[in-house]
């Protein structure tokens, strides 16, 4: 998967500008003319103008090179980062993408994708679940119980007790196992409900 490199040239210019003839624009007699010049005027000013000149085009010329070596450097790290994203796809760096890429399963798919979700989710949960519920008595109860992987249910549903299952010397009747009325004394106890539910 290359990514296309950012636009500019990336390179700078290597030709250097050809030097004007004697006689040509810009040429040797100009300087020999303002020479002549500034000796009879007796101030320097056509070699003050021509130095600021000279400053003015060796900056301009720095200012080209430092933006030609700073386009370069950037492209050089744009396709140093390309290359790394298509190392890092394929090494991937844990264990759970490599699990994952074994079974077949592309990272980047919606599949992939999810799975890494709910592992993320995972290791956000606490590891324990609170499960409420009700004892024989009709007492509410939370059990901690170990969250035992990525797609456990919580709240696993509670089991009602079987229509004549004996609980701690009663027995159930049918109904709601939360109601007193539904549980029955069996044996030699009490029918003053002195037992106790567990």
């Amino acid at each position: 998967m290359p990514l296309p490199p950012p636009q500019g040239s990336g390179a700078p210019a290597t030709g250097a500008p050809a030097k004007p003839g004697f006689f040509s624009r810009g040429g040797g007699w100009q300087d020999v003319v303002g020479g002549i010049a500034d000796a009879l005027a007796g101030q320097p000013i056509y070699q003050t103008a021509q130095r600021d000149q000279r400053q003015r085009a060796f900056e301009l010329e720095q200012a080209r090179l430092q933006n030609a070596q700073r386009e370069q450097d950037h492209n050089w790290q744009w396709q140093n980062w390309v290359q790394q994203q298509i190392w890092k796809q394929a090494h991937p760096d844990d264990n759970f993408t490599q699990y994952i890429t074994a079974a077949g399963i592309d990272p980047r798919s919606a599949e992939g994708q999810n799975l890494y979700r709910q592992r993320a989710e995972s290791m956000a949960a606490p590891p324990l679940v609170a499960v409420d519920g009700f004892d024989a008595a009709g007492n509410p109860t939370k059990t901690f119980m170990p969250r035992t992987g990525v797609n456990a249910d919580p709240q696993p549903a509670p089991s009602a007790p079987a229509v004549g299952m004996i609980r701690n010397g009663y027995r159930f009747q049918g109904g709601d196992p939360k109601d007193r009325n539904n549980w029955v004394p069996v044996g030699g106890a009490p029918s003053g409900g002195g037992a106790t539910f567990r």
